[in-house]
């Protein structure tokens, strides 16, 4: 005896279009930028391409400790740097270039908040070197307010 599927709920379509068009707008968004500075050394090096996605939305939670992350320059809100999320306190963040005596980072700056936040570094283009992950280490508290 054949059994008939159930037919989908019409919520159900909807819901898996609107979920596929924004995936889709989020990897159409992608773009690659080129590292300027030495901050990021040796992960990533003057020259070098990265492939980023925007962080927007529920998205923006991706931004944990280990992931390099390009953000709008604290110090310049014109400007974007490319630095490595060592921390996530609420809606702060610890960021540090790898290369601690050539970068301007949450040592100077402090905390960071998350609005900041552009793109997500997803991979070297092309991936060449070694990965772009690093082990965490100890961090300050953050400031009580």
């Amino acid at each position: 005896m054949a059994v008939a599927a159930a037919a989908p709920r019409p919520w159900s379509v909807w819901l898996a279009v609107a979920c596929g068009t924004y995936v889709g707008l989020l990897v159409a968004d992608r773009a690659r930028i080129v590292v300027r500075g030495p901050s990021m050394a040796p992960t990533l090096l003057p020259g070098d391409v990265v492939l980023t996605v925007p962080l927007v939305g529920p998205w923006r939670s991706v931004a944990r400790p280990g992931r390099v992350v390009l953000l709008a320059d604290p110090e310049d809100a014109t400007h974007l740097v490319i630095k490595r999320v060592i921390a996530v306190d609420g809606q702060q963040l610890w960021l540090e270039g790898d290369d601690a005596t050539s970068s301007t980072d949450s040592r100077r700056w402090g905390w960071v908040p998350d609005a900041q936040l552009r793109r997500l570094v997803v991979r070297r283009w092309p991936q060449v070197r070694t990965p772009m992950r690093r082990a965490p280490r100890h961090i300050p508290a953050p400031r009580q307010r």
